[in-house]
């Protein structure tokens, strides 16, 4: 979710244009919800957090849904989570402050924006510490869209062997 920092919590309301992992906004003065298609990938490389990447082989997975629901209850360690949003509002580069807020994740987590940590719950690197399901809010970088209105966004996070479990969602749930 993205919305002004400064009145509440900042979520993108997003469009897909087919494109798994690419939304779009119209409006970033607005609370926007960013579920939707999501790009994942497991393992650990700093340079998944770089907006340039090329993510194309990377697996579309449904953000809220939990992992075990989409066939990965299995993944224990590194992974991440990436999304490239697109501003198509002409005033996006002079927004006012803008946040992220990043509901129940049940493992530690760091946020990225364009490249940039910008916060995260636990600790993902050694000693790990799990925070499950302790939703934040992450304030964007001022030029978080001043690269042509995009923003990519990735979550580096840590699944842990012994993390919370709940029961998968029924189908067709979030």
């Amino acid at each position: 979710m993205i919305a002004p920092a400064l009145a509440l919590a900042f979520a993108f309301a997003c469009t897909s244009g087919g494109d798994a992992g690419h939304v779009a906004i119209d409006d970033v003065a607005h609370e926007h919800d960013l579920d939707g298609t999501w790009l994942f990938t497991t393992g650990d490389d700093a340079a998944y957090a770089a907006p340039a990447l090329d993510d194309h082989a990377w697996r579309p997975i449904d953000v809220p849904v939990a992992l075990g629901a989409q066939g990965l209850a299995d993944v224990v360690g590194p992974f991440w989570y990436r999304v490239h949003v697109h501003a198509t509002d002409a005033h996006a580069t002079a927004a006012p402050q803008l946040a992220v807020e990043i509901g129940e994740l049940d493992s530690a987590y760091e946020l990225y924006a364009n490249g940039a940590l910008i916060g995260g719950r636990g600790r993902v690197d050694e000693p790990r510490v799990d925070d499950p399901v302790h939703p934040a809010v992450w304030p964007l970088p001022s030029d978080a869209f001043a690269d042509g209105h995009d923003l990519v966004l990735a979550v580096r996070g840590y699944r842990s062997a012994l993390r919370y479990r709940r029961p998968a969602p029924a189908a067709g749930s979030k």
